[in-house]
């Protein structure tokens, strides 16, 4: 999945299909609404349930080494 690191205007995320936010001890979050306007249909799309689950599935892993 290619990836862009970059500044992005709220005028941007309002017309984009999909908007998710990471943190460290939140993992992947969905943006559902920007400034009470929807993002794409208001549910979490493919690509970020799709990093969801990678992310898990690595999260999972890392555990499963650890605890060897």
């Amino acid at each position: 999945m290619p990836v862009e690191e970059r500044d992005i205007p709220v005028k941007e995320l309002l017309h984009a299909s999909e908007v998710f936010l990471t943190a460290t001890t939140k993992k992947i979050i969905p943006a559902l609404k920007i400034n009470d306007q929807p993002v794409g249909n208001a549910r979490p799309g493919p690509a970020t349930a799709k990093l969801f689950e990678k992310f898990m599935q690595l999260e999972t892993a890392l555990a499963h080494r650890v605890s060897r």
